[in-house]
């Protein structure tokens, strides 16, 4: 399945949503077929790009070394989604779960381990282990900035405009946390293409830290291209 238009019916339906929030998106990655998955089926890059957490089954199945060729290819469409290998099937079920960081309760730590730990995130590469996959898992490249200073609420409108009508289609996931001038307390916010959840605000912040951080995975465009978009967030 393709994931985008089940999270857009969780925010556009007009019944839905006032019963059911999206917690995260849970990717099952086959360690035993997967690897051909990503060859030729491109909904399968897709649920890698727009996981929250990959669930690696059947990695006893396969040897340590393709095991490790395959989380490889895993970490070039999606480094920051948490992995999981599950035995034998199973796994912790409270591990599922509190995925999302869209509550006002959410804590530093958490809106961390949602967004990811590292701020640079390796490029889609077209040759990997001495073979040329042209396919999508080499269109999907991700980028994400960290600002010091709260962004202009103009400026950070402005950008995610014009983000959204240059490449909507092609904005797989965003993802960040926000602090703008003159509000006391940072949004928490997330989007699928060109469809966003209402950003939560986080009142109960605390602490002196106004540090903002967004996070874009994307297909049909450069990691360059990106992070040169992302710089008109940044304050001269």
């Amino acid at each position: 399945a393709e994931p985008a238009p089940i999270v857009h019916t969780l925010v556009v339906d007009q019944l839905m949503p006032q019963y059911y929030r999206m917690d995260g998106v849970v990717a099952v990655a086959d360690a035993a077929t997967g690897g051909n998955m990503l060859d030729t089926q491109v909904e399968a890059v897709n649920q890698i790009a727009l996981a929250d957490l990959i669930v690696i089954s059947k990695s006893d199945l396969v040897s340590a070394y393709d095991l490790a060729a395959y989380e490889k290819r895993l970490n070039n469409i999606n480094n920051n989604a948490p992995r999981l290998h599950a035995e034998k099937g199973h796994v912790p079920t409270g591990a599922l779960f509190g995925l999302s960081a869209l509550r006002e309760d959410i804590d530093p730590e958490e809106i961390a381990r949602w967004l990811g730990d590292s701020v640079h995130t390796p490029h889609a590469q077209h040759h990997r282990d001495g073979h040329d996959h042209k396919h999508a898992e080499n269109q999907i490249v991700s980028a994400s900035i960290e600002l010091s200073d709260p962004i202009p609420a103009n400026v950070f409108d402005f950008w995610l405009d014009m983000l959204l009508a240059l490449n909507g289609p092609d904005l797989l996931r965003m993802k960040g946390i926000v602090h703008v001038e003159d509000v006391d307390f940072p949004f928490v916010f997330h989007g699928v293409q060109h469809i966003f959840d209402a950003p939560i605000p986080l009142k109960t912040w605390s602490g002196q830290n106004a540090t903002s951080r967004v996070v874009v995975i994307a297909r049909n465009m450069t990691r360059e291209y990106l992070e040169e978009s992302m710089s008109m967030l940044r304050i001269p």
